[in-house]
């Protein structure tokens, strides 16, 4: 926006706008979990939709606004439902459709996490917590 030539006053207002720029933001998966930059394995192998915004509760104010892109409140999980057959509008997979079991979903985190590490993205260091972190995130959502 142009508010006049002095740096030090505004000399225009309204400013004149200059040429519109495009958000820069990423695309999304199926699952809504964004598909740039470097996927951690949560997002990889998915129990639930991740994103780093998150809209206020009504109970607030303002519901429709956006906060935790820039320092606010933390992102959202919506976890995918359990069953296939869960009483749910949710049109994403269950847990149950992606996962024959407890073991195939670590397994898959493993050989991800693996992969990860293989591409120096990751250290061995870490494998042992994320596996915890995976256990207890399949556990929790699947109870």
């Amino acid at each position: 926006m142009n508010f006049g030539n002095n740096e030090d006053i505004i000399e225009k207002i309204p400013p004149d706008h200059g040429k519109q720029y495009g958000s820069m933001v990423s695309n999304v998966d199926d699952d809504g979990n964004e598909v740039a930059g470097i996927r951690h394995p949560d997002v990889a192998v998915p129990l639930a939709t991740s994103t780093p915004w998150n809209l206020r509760h009504p109970d607030v104010g303002a519901p429709y606004q956006i906060i935790g892109l820039t320092g606010g409140p933390r992102g959202a999980t919506v976890p995918f439902k359990k069953k296939e057959n869960d009483n749910s509008e949710d049109v994403r997979p269950s847990i149950e459709e992606r996962y024959d079991s407890k073991e195939e979903y670590l397994k898959k985190i493993s050989e991800y996490s693996k992969k990860m590490i293989r591409d120096r993205f990751l250290l061995e260091y870490d494998l042992e917590n994320i596996l915890d972190r995976s256990e207890t995130r399949w556990d929790y959502f699947t109870r």
